[in-house]
């Protein structure tokens, strides 16, 4: 073995040890966070407090169920679905959706958008999915916007206002699930793009 052979050895082992600190720490990581998910899972099958979302219309996560008297703007609830909206969603079906617009608000409809104050969502002419009118309206008395930040989301754009008689619960994001991933992936080095087909980001949730 040459110096110059050695002394390439050497400068490798730093990065060999902090692969080996590297692979502990995400193993650490992994193990915490399943024992998280174990706790919140058992918990929300014996008291019902949380749901859990897993769809890419709101942020993946735990969600946990809280009281309220009034509703605000950008609440999270979860509501049922008011009609049967073939092949996307049955009606009863629950939704986690956030509260937009209020009785007595305006919202607009016009080409491909729907503006509701100073935000423009996007609506997507499909053949599966119900089309509003053009034209300007204010939100019905007991009614309300319910539209998540996600621009494929399957909500009011397409519904319309949604009486307040739908909603089941109002909840708070606990635990983030796509921060949780985010962290992993850091840690490990993964890559977190991914391939869906258009269909498959108008979720039920």
């Amino acid at each position: 073995m040459n110096d110059s052979t050695f002394v390439s050895r050497l400068k490798s082992l730093p990065q060999f040890h902090w692969n080996l600190k590297q692979g502990r720490r995400s193993k650490l990581f992994v193990l915490i966070s399943l024992c998280i998910a174990l706790v919140i899972f058992l918990l929300a099958d014996v008291f019902q407090v949380f749901i859990v979302n897993n769809t890419p219309s709101c942020p993946k996560g735990v969600y946990m169920k809280v009281p309220y008297g009034t509703l605000a703007y950008d609440d999270y609830v979860t509501l049922t679905c008011p009609h049967t909206y073939e092949p996307l969603v049955k009606e009863g079906t629950s939704l986690l959706k956030r509260v937009k617009a209020k009785p007595g608000d305006t919202y607009s409809i016009k080409n491909s958008i729907m503006v509701i104050g100073k935000n423009a969502y996007p609506i997507y002419h499909l053949d599966y999915l119900p089309q509003l009118d053009e034209g300007e309206y204010v939100v019905p008395d007991g009614e309300y916007m319910f539209l998540n930040d996600m621009p494929y989301s399957f909500d009011s754009r397409y519904m319309g206002p949604i009486s307040q008689d739908h909603i089941q619960n109002k909840v708070i994001l606990l635990i983030n699930l796509d921060f949780f991933q985010a962290m992993y992936l850091k840690l490990t080095g993964g890559n977190a793009d991914e391939t869906y087909s258009f269909s498959n980001y108008f979720s039920h949730m």
